[in-house]
C-alpha cells in the first residue's frame, strides 16, 4: 500500500518528527487521503513545470559558477497553475 510506504520513508529519513509530517502523513486519515492524491496523479504531465523550475535551477547555478548576480538565498516556489513565481524567506 502506498500510505505505508510513504510513512517508512518519512520515518527512515528522519522526517517522521517534523511537525507537518506529523499533521499531515502520521495521521492515517489525512495520510491515506495524501496517498490517493499521490496515486491519482501518477501519469500527470508536468513536463511544463519542470522545464520551468529546471530553467530557473540552472539559471541560478550559473550564477553560482559564474559569480556574477546575486543567487536567491531563499525558498523559490512556483505555481504552476497561475504561472507564477516568488521568493519566499521561511
Amino acid at each position: 500500500e502506498i500510505y505505508k510506504f510513504m510513512v517508512q520513508i518519512a520515518t527512515s529519513l528522519g522526517l517522521a518528527k517534523c511537525d507537518f509530517i506529523k499533521e499531515h502523513l502520521m495521521d492515517q486519515a489525512k495520510g491515506k487521503d495524501l496517498a490517493r492524491e499521490v496515486v491519482r496523479y501518477d501519469e500527470a504531465e508536468i513536463h511544463n513545470i519542470a522545464a520551468v523550475v529546471g530553467g530557473v535551477a540552472s539559471q541560478e547555478a550559473v550564477k553560482l559558477i559564474t559569480g556574477q548576480y546575486v543567487p536567491f538565498d531563499d525558498t523559490y516556489v512556483y505555481n504552476g497553475i497561475a504561472s507564477t513565481a516568488g521568493v519566499y524567506r521561511f
